[in-house]
Parts: structure tokens; sequence; C-alpha cells
């Protein structure tokens, strides 16, 4: 907070003002906790009576700040709430959703109970309301999803980017990507979000100050980022059941090591690795 307040200051003299999603890091027991679990997070950043809320910036843009089941759940009040001001918001040209759990995650297992009530009770009013973008985290990784509507790719979907990356050491990804994934890595970086009338530009940025991706994912900006995101080495985490692995068991005594069928290592993959 110190170094936010001293460096995050424009240039005559105004602070960028934060506006947060709570997550597990916030709240004592992490998920399915009262508002007084999470004493620091309602002191220091008193938004909204609630854990969840919205801010309207300006006539363009309006962001959803949701509580991803931490000391709200998903469905009941909070659903009900989201549905009615998407309504109430609707004339707005661009709606952004931030919060801390994925529907789409990219590092861990996308049956989560949690994400799955992301899915259940929040992706139909994204869908429903056309969503500009959802931003998630939670997973510390680099992700970019494919638009997705009824729980597969269309492209009239919602986009999801993530997955909060910024302050934690990166995680590995899966290898061969998921079906809902479009590009995924293991980068720390931050977004980077230009409103304007016509569109949203969303730019990944990495520690060096690198753009490696930028959405929408076209035109001579969208390619120079592709190249240096090309050049990023990601962590691979290899999916359940895609590795084999026996024991080493030296050859008997006084035998040839081809004697014992032991002796062998297996390793058998579900996708060629180079």
């Amino acid at each position: 907070l110190s170094y936010w307040c001293e460096e995050m200051v424009t240039p005559d003299g105004r602070s960028v003002p934060l506006a947060l999603a709570i997550g597990n890091h916030e709240v004592r027991g992490g998920y399915g906790q009262p508002t007084a679990h999470a004493p620091f997070f309602f002191t220091l950043f008193a938004q909204d009576e609630r854990s969840y809320h919205l801010r309207r910036f300006g006539t363009e843009l309006v962001v959803w700040l949701l509580d991803s089941g931490h000391t709200a759940s998903h469905g009941g009040e909070q659903a009900q709430w989201l549905e009615r001001t998407l309504q109430e918001h609707a004339a707005v040209r661009h709606k952004v959703a931030v919060y801390h759990i994925p529907l789409w995650p990219s590092h861990r297992d996308e049956f989560d109970d949690l994400s799955v009530a992301g899915r259940e009770h929040w992706a139909p009013s994204f869908e429903r309301h056309r969503l500009s973008v959802a931003f998630e985290n939670h997973d510390h990784t680099f992700k970019v999803s494919r638009r997705i509507r009824g729980g597969r790719v269309d492209p009239d979907g919602v986009l999801y980017l993530g997955d909060g990356c910024f302050g934690r050491a990166p995680r590995a990804v899966t290898y061969g990507g998921r079906w809902y994934l479009q590009h995924h890595g293991s980068v720390q970086h931050f977004w980077c979000v230009d409103v304007a009338a016509d569109g949203l530009t969303c730019r990944a940025i990495d520690l060096r100050g690198r753009v490696f991706h930028q959405e929408p994912d076209s035109g001579a900006a969208a390619s120079a980022a592709a190249e240096v995101r090309a050049g990023l080495a990601p962590i691979w985490q290899l999916p359940a059941g895609s590795l084999k692995l026996t024991p080493f068991v030296p050859a008997v005594a006084g035998g040839e090591p081809g004697d014992d069928p032991r002796s062998e290592a297996e390793l058998s993959f579900s996708n060629h690795l180079d």
C-alpha cells in the first residue's frame, strides 16, 4: 500500500484509485466465512457494505467486483443482484467483471466446486447481457480463453482473461491445453485496459514491461505481442493419467541387465513431448 500511494500518482498529482474484489487471502478460512473473518479488507477498503459491488467509470464502462464464495455465495442474493444490475446498465457499452476464483481455470481443476458454482450462477447472466470481458485470478498463470457460451466455444460468447499472476510466482499450466483455452502460460504479468467508445483494448504486460498479448488479437500491435509471447518459456503440468512410471530394479545377481523384466523404466505419454 505504501508503494501504491507513492508510485501510482498521475503527473498532475492524482492518486490512481483501487477497486478491489475479495479473495481467499483476505479471509480467515478462505471460503464460506462471515465478513468478520475479513477485518482488514473491510476496514482498509470500505468500498461497500457488501463484499460485492459495482463501479461506473464515465459513460462507457461499468465494472462488477464480485465475491467468488469467500464471504458470499455465488448464488442467492449475489446472483440476483448481478442479474438485476446488469439489466439496469444494459445501455452501457462496456461491461466488465472482476473476481478471484476463475470459472475457467488454467491451473486448477476445472471441476473445482467454486469454479462450477461460478459457471452455474454467473455465466448465464454474463452471456445474457453480453459481458465484454471477465478478469479471473487465483491460479497465478496467464490465460486467454476462447469465447464461451453455454459451456461451448461460441464466437458470440464471453472472453475470460487471467489468471492473477502479478505479485505471485507463476504456476504450471496443462500441457496440450484445455478445450476452452486459446493461450496460457507461466508468466508474471498484469493487464492494462484502454477504454474507448468503439471498444476495449486489453494488454498483458510482463515484468520487463513488454506487451506479450493484446486483445483483440489482430493488427500490427497484436502480432508484435505474439512474437514476444512465443519466446516465453512455460512451466508444464501433465494431464492426469498421461505419465506412467515403474521403478527401476537392478538385474538379478549373476545375470544380465535384460534378464529381469523389472530392470526397465517405462514411460508412456498421452501427448508427444518435444
